[in-house]
């Protein structure tokens, strides 16, 4: 095998690794729930030893471009989960609302919810 294989051959066991560590870690629950973290580990899984490869290939600009859509990927990621907590919050408002008018008193038309 030539240098470059077992370079890619070490990078894959460490991908393997990280990938195990993700997964099987004694971290807290909070860590091994959350879907945007698991992502992001896992995401790290792939970027760090990929980027050990192209460090010692030198090859800066694959280096840039794989740390360039992490990055992107990474906020995008924040933004449209932050998108789906605020419409979740306007459905449970809106569900929350329609609840609270059937059980308030019609006070405006006379009624005054004591069976008058």
């Amino acid at each position: 095998m030539t240098p470059a294989w077992l370079e890619i051959l070490t990078a894959c066991i460490v991908t393997c690794i990280l990938l195990m560590a993700v997964h099987w870690a004694p971290w807290g629950a909070t860590v091994k729930d959350s879907l945007p973290v698991q992502m992001l580990l896992r995401c790290l899984a792939f970027v760090l030893p990929a980027s050990y490869l192209f460090c010692i290939w030198q090859e800066w600009i694959a280096l840039a471009a794989v740390w360039a859509c992490l990055v992107v990927s990474v906020v995008m990621g924040a933004i449209l989960l932050s998108i789906d907590k605020s419409l979740e919050m306007g459905e449970r408002l809106d569900a929350a609302e329609r609840e609270a008018k059937k059980l308030r008193p019609e006070v405006g038309n006379g009624k005054t919810g004591r069976g008058a």
